[in-house]
This record gives C-alpha cells, sequence and structure tokens, in this order.
C-alpha cells in the first residue's frame, strides 16, 4: 500500500477542506469541538519516506499525525520478512517456484505456481502470510542467507534521529506497532504480551509517549477480543485496526476503524471524496 507524493499532496488538501484535522490523542479523549467532522492522520509502520515525503505537507499544513513504530526494526539495517520475500521476487522476474524449498504446507505450495507480477505481488505476500509467525521468520532468514540479500539490508525505516526532530514540531506523534511487527492473533498470548511490553516501555524510555495516553496498531490490522483485552492490560490508550467505517461515539477505542488512502482509490481529488464518501458508518456491531 502506498500513495505517491503528489496524490499525498492533493489527498490533504481536499481532507482539510472537509475535515478539522485532530490529534488521535484529542479524539480518544473526548476533547474536540468542532463544526467539520474531525479526521485523524495516522501512518503505520514507520517508513522512511514518511519523513521525506509526508513530514513536510504535514508542516506545510500545520496537520497533526500519529506514525506507528514496529520499534525493534527502528534504528537497524533490517528488513520485514515481507519485504525481503518482496525484493527476492523482482531479482527472480516474478518466479515463486524457489518457495516450494521453504514452504511445506501443502494448500499453500499448490498457489506457488501462479504467475506473478508487480500488480499481484501482493497476493503472494498475502498467501505466506497464513503461515505461522515461527514458520515467516524462518522462511525470512533462509530467504536472506541462501540469496545473498544479507547485504542489500539498507534499511527503509526512519531513524531514531528523524523520530526526535519529527516529535519535536509538535505535529507528530507516536505509538507502538509491536517490536517485531508481529500478527498478535498468530502467537501465543505470552509472546503477544512479550511484544506489547517491550515496544511500549521503549517508546517510554524514549521519552516518545507520555504514560496517559500510548496508542497502538493491530499489524496487520488483524486482531480479536483476547488481542484487545490484551492491549488494554498492556496499558496502551486506544488501538486503531483497518477496518474501513467511519467511528462514532458507539464505536469500540481498542477497535478504531480507519480508512486507508492507498494510491489506487485516492489518486486524483474526486476519488478521495468519492473514497470517503463512500465509507460506510460504524454501527457499533464491529
Amino acid at each position: 500500500m502506498y500513495v505517491n507524493p503528489a496524490s499525498f499532496r492533493k489527498q490533504m488538501e481536499v481532507i482539510g477542506k472537509y475535515f478539522e484535522i485532530v490529534s488521535l490523542e484529542k479524539v480518544c479523549k473526548g476533547s474536540i469541538c468542532n463544526e467539520k467532522p474531525s479526521c485523524v492522520l495516522t501512518f503505520d509502520d514507520g517508513w522512511n519516506d514518511f519523513y521525506t515525503n509526508a513530514y513536510p505537507v504535514l508542516k506545510k499544513y500545520r496537520y497533526p499525525a500519529t506514525v506507528f513504530l514496529p520499534t525493534g526494526y527502528i534504528g537497524s539495517n533490517r528488513m520485514l520478512w515481507t519485504d525481503a520475500l518482496a525484493r527476492l521476487m523482482v531479482k527472480r522476474k516474478f518466479d515463486a517456484g524457489f518457495l516450494l524449498d521453504y514452504v511445506k504446507d501443502e494448500s499453500i505450495r499448490k498457489k506457488l505456481n501462479k504467475k506473478y507480477n508487480r500488480s499481484n505481488l501482493h497476493d503472494l505476500i498475502h498467501l505466506v502470510k497464513t503461515y505461522s509467525i515461527e514458520h515467516n521468520q524462518e522462511i525470512y532468514r533462509n530467504i536472506l542467507m541462501e540469496n545473498d540479500l544479507m547485504n542489500e539490508c539498507n534499511s527503509d525505516f526512519l531513524t531514531w534521529e528523524q523520530i526526535f526532530e519529527m516529535k519535536e514540531s509538535g505535529l507528530i506523534h507516536f505509538g507502538s506497532h509491536t517490536s517485531e511487527h508481529v500478527i498478535l492473533t498468530s502467537v501465543s498470548v505470552e509472546r503477544a504480551r512479550a511484544e506489547l511490553h517491550h515496544s511500549r516501555e521503549l517508546l517510554l524510555n524514549k521519552k516518545l509517549v507520555c504514560s496517559d495516553f500510548i496508542p497502538f496498531c493491530y499489524p496487520n490490522g488483524t486482531n480479536s477480543k483476547v488481542v484487545a483485552e490484551e492491549v488494554k492490560s498492556a496499558g496502551y490508550s486506544c488501538a486503531v485496526t483497518v477496518r474501513r467505517r467511519w467511528n462514532d461515539l458507539s464505536t469500540d477505542i481498542y477497535g478504531l476503524n480507519r480508512i486507508g488512502m492507498h494510491q489506487d482509490v485516492s489518486f486524483s481529488p474526486s476519488m478521495t471524496v468519492l473514497r470517503l464518501g463512500s465509507t460506510p458508518v460504524d454501527n457499533g456491531s464491529g
């Protein structure tokens, strides 16, 4: 999911016309009183291009935003396993047959002979994501070692220096995306608790959050009632999903909805308006 810089600038112009851009903290604490509907801007994963492309636009308009960080990757040269897989698929001209050496699940193996390309590469990554986190990490390690990608691990994540600079602006706020970008429904409760704890403590130690408001974003948007309770028990103040709905007063604060504004559905002002206008209202049942 991506948005090119020109489209992002147009999105901000459209959203600012129809909405009052407010911080996530203000919404969650109920401290808003606007004539226009409120809108919160959030960004997942802490990619470096947020600093180079999005941050200058947000500064121009003085729009607040929240960036959710997979804290174990920030300040490192590590790649997410999904990025390692994508890079290797490009090098191998989108032939997924090599994955047969790593994936043992027959239901997945049968689909690896499909023809992939840039436009449907996401389908392959989504397919492999159905494996458990342990299998994904094993695939990741093997891919890096056996395909000489170790030397290509130039981090695409924000640096701590960039993060501190943006925090000083007073516009950009931060939250947790776990430590290792783990899909919490796919691991044990003990592992989930460790992920939540380590990430929260690091954000607190680096003074990127205050204990009275620490937001969380479910990796992959995947959550459950059990996971939501763990997030709450770990000391987080709210949590966002990828469920496409508007939020209202009935929305669970640990299951906040969002509207994804990726390039193919919001590349022009009219498409941005259509994307927003066609989003259903939350009825409190989800």
